[in-house]
């Protein structure tokens, strides 16, 4: 799988004697089991031990059983947010270029806000984290997220995520909110 190649690219922060799992394989395998429902680390850890075989036989690695729960929790805090970010953005790009060459076109790409539900910190009087998504609608993959920046608002988050995608030829959907003659200050 090429995004397998992708993850590949993460720095891996464990020390070598902790590195029983390959990073990349562990990451395609989480992603694999979150498209799958998994909504919980022993979830995905249930997930990775039933197709164990499958994924043994098909990318040919020699895991002789499935990490447990509390190393897939402690693989997925160790990475970096923003390497994580920029691998997926990469991916989705490539995704956009192969289209190119086959001569699709990527024709809508919705943007939504979204406030992280449990990301609010009364203790340390941290407010709850805003995002705002790029979606493209054809392909069901997300483009890429940008945090909304505190005592800002999603208008300004929206321009730098367009900045940062730079995608030409695209149809946007978003709220009525953009509509507004004078979108910065």
């Amino acid at each position: 799988m090429e995004l397998q190649l992708y993850f590949s690219k993460i720095k891996d922060s464990r020390r070598l004697q902790g590195q029983r799992y390959a990073l990349s394989y562990v990451l395609l395998f989480v992603v694999l089991s979150l498209l799958s429902n998994a909504s919980s680390y022993r979830m995905i850890e249930t997930y990775i031990g039933t197709n164990l075989k499958t994924f043994k036989k098909l990318f040919k690695i020699k895991w002789k059983r499935c990490p447990t729960y509390v190393q897939i929790r402690n693989i997925l805090i160790g990475l970096s947010q923003h390497e994580l970010e920029a691998v997926f953005r990469a991916y989705s790009e490539h995704i956009g270029k192969e289209e190119a060459v086959k001569g699709k076109k990527r024709l809508y790409v919705a943007i939504d806000g979204k406030t992280l539900r449990g990301s609010i910190s009364r203790f340390e009087e941290q407010k709850a984290l805003h995002q705002i998504s790029a979606y493209d609608i054809k392909e069901d993959i997300i483009l890429g997220h940008i945090d909304v920046k505190e005592k800002s608002n999603e208008i300004e988050a929206v321009q730098r995520l367009l900045g940062q995608l730079n995608l030409n030829g695209v149809l946007y959907t978003m709220d009525a909110m953009h509509c507004q003659k004078k979108l910065c200050k």
